[in-house]
């Protein structure tokens, strides 16, 4: 079962979960999910990335608009210096 609320409500939506798992047989669990909605963004980078102006609607979910492709098929909102993934990779001694 999967419910989305906004972050003011994830305490009320929580404690209804958590009286309507005892409804079910079996063991329920509550997980928090760390992305933003259905989506796959993560919380923190969605929030950047909205603010920054990268991500577009797409219906339910949002696209993530990149700095790879033809410059001359952009308009000037979507130009951007620098990609929006950073992949901080471990470096073991």
């Amino acid at each position: 079962m999967s419910i989305r609320c906004k972050d003011q409500h994830a305490p009320v939506a929580q404690e209804a979960l958590r009286r309507a798992k005892f409804k079910f047989p079996g063991r329920q669990k509550i997980i928090t999910s760390r992305n933003w909605g259905f989506t796959n963004f993560v919380r923190d980078d969605f929030v950047q990335w909205r603010r920054e102006g990268r991500l577009e609607n797409d219906g339910v979910n949002a696209r993530l608009i990149t700095h790879r492709g033809q410059l001359s098929e952009r308009d000037a909102s979507q130009i951007f210096a620098h990609s929006a993934k950073t992949y901080n990779t471990p470096n073991h001694a």
